[in-house]
Order: structure tokens, then C-alpha cells, then sequence
């Protein structure tokens, strides 16, 4: 969904909020249910979170130019973590960037 729609409102503040469970708190997008783990821990999400997640749009705007970039490119090789192989991501890729070159490597790797 977030490929499909361009990172429509990925970097929208309206859609982020901290949230809690048992051990730590979590930097999470309500409208695509993504967690920012990296940016969370260690009471990260404290400097992300601040001025209305200012750091934290900041570096998943930067990401985002970066991915197109690379898709310029015309060669991409998509790796993942997946308990399957992700067809409806193959769907969505071939859909949205119809003239691109690419393979998907999926593991399933249980931490």
C-alpha cells in the first residue's frame, strides 16, 4: 500500500504517535501500521518525536528520494524478511514501475 501510493502521508506527522506496550516506547504509523524500531529504541523516540517528529520525516523523506533514485536505475534487487514469498509486493512492484528490472530475495529469518 505504501509503494502503491507513492509514501502518500508516510511522512505525514498526523499519522505518527508514540506508543507503549510492556517494555518501551514505539514511534508508529497509524495509517499503515509500521513501527520505526530503529528510531525508537534506547529512548530514541524522544529525539525523533520532537517537533512534530521533525528528525524522523526528515530521514524517511531522505530515504524515499533515495528509493526512487535507485529505481531509476533499472536493476534493483528487493531482499526482504518474509515468512513467504511476497507476491502482492511482486504485484504492486511490476504494477507501479512497470518498465523496471528487478528481483526479490525473501528470507525467513526468525530472530
Amino acid at each position: 500500500e505504501i509503494i502503491k501510493s507513492g509514501f502518500k502521508d508516510y511522512c505525514n506527522p498526523a499519522f505518527l504517535r508514540i506508543t507503549q506496550d510492556e517494555s518501551d516506547y514505539y514511534i508508529d504509523h497509524v495509517k499503515y501500521h509500521v513501527r520505526f524500531n530503529h528510531e525508537s529504541i534506547d529512548n530514541r523516540h524522544r529525539i525523533y518525536a520532537a517537533n512534530n517528529y521533525k528528525k524522523l520525516v526528515e530521514r524517511y523523506q531522505a530515504r524515499i528520494t533515495n528509493f526512487y533514485h535507485y529505481i531509476e536505475n533499472n536493476n534493483i534487487l528487493f531482499v526482504c524478511n518474509y515468512h513467504l514469498y511476497p507476491k502482492q509486493l511482486n504485484q504492486i512492484i511490476k504494477s507501479v514501475f512497470t518498465e523496471l528490472t528487478y528481483k526479490i530475495i525473501a528470507f525467513n529469518i526468525i530472530l
